[in-house]
């Protein structure tokens, strides 16, 4: 392993110590209660200014951000790049760390989804893994979390890839506007308060880091 290398890499782990780190931090404040106000606040302000026209849009995102979904995709574009380093499989194991790690802190943090009268979901269709409450495990968002983990560990790939300049500005401009259309979705569709979506991705992102480690 080369000088260059082993500083990048190094680098990656002070990122994901980082923004894991910025995660407890704000884990603490949730559950002191401390952003209650600024929950429903966002919550309300977001539905207020988004139409409910767009509701299926955005819940054609919360089936996109599926684990079942997540996974597919995750794992066709780690073994595709793996072809000739299959070490990078290891990336996917990352996919299995962030939920040990989302559902321990579910289940540690007493915060209950927002209520029946915020829900706009426009589908009668779930995946099965919807079926695990979240009506009082809300926080952090597993959507969120997995969308930042997808789209920071792809930014990586991209940023590293051969492609031109604006080939990737184009790409990340792609993967960028996913995100926000997640995060924004979950909150207009009553799913998640704005501190489930904010935990989510911290934690993604950070495993994201962790996982950039490994490619």
């Amino acid at each position: 392993m080369t000088y260059q290398i082993m500083k990048s890499k190094i680098k990656l782990l002070i990122v994901g110590t980082a923004l894991f780190t910025l995660f407890l931090i704000y884990t603490y404040l949730v559950a002191r209660e401390y952003v209650n106000q600024l929950d429903f606040d966002v919550t309300v302000r977001i539905q207020d200014n988004v139409p409910v026209r767009i509701d299926p849009f955005f819940s054609s995102f919360s089936l996109l951000g599926s684990a079942e979904l997540t996974a597919v995709i995750i794992a066709g574009v780690v073994i595709f790049f793996s072809i000739k380093k299959w070490r990078r499989l290891l990336t996917l194991s990352s996919y299995v760390f962030f939920h040990v790690i989302e559902l321990l802190f579910k289940y540690i943090i007493d915060q209950s989804a927002p209520p029946f009268m915020f829900h706009r979901y426009a589908f009668n269709y779930h995946f099965p893994s919807t079926y695990v409450s979240v009506d009082y495990f809300s926080y952090p968002s597993g959507h969120v979390g997995r969308t930042a983990l997808l789209t920071g560990l792809f930014a990586y790939i991209v940023w590293k890839s051969k492609l031109g300049r604006w080939g990737k500005v184009g790409c990340l401009g792609i993967l960028g506007m996913i995100f926000v259309i997640m995060l924004i979705s979950r909150i207009s569709l009553g799913e998640h308060w704005f501190s489930d979506v904010v935990g989510g991705a911290l934690l993604g992102f950070a495993i994201a880091a962790f996982s950039a480690v490994l490619w």
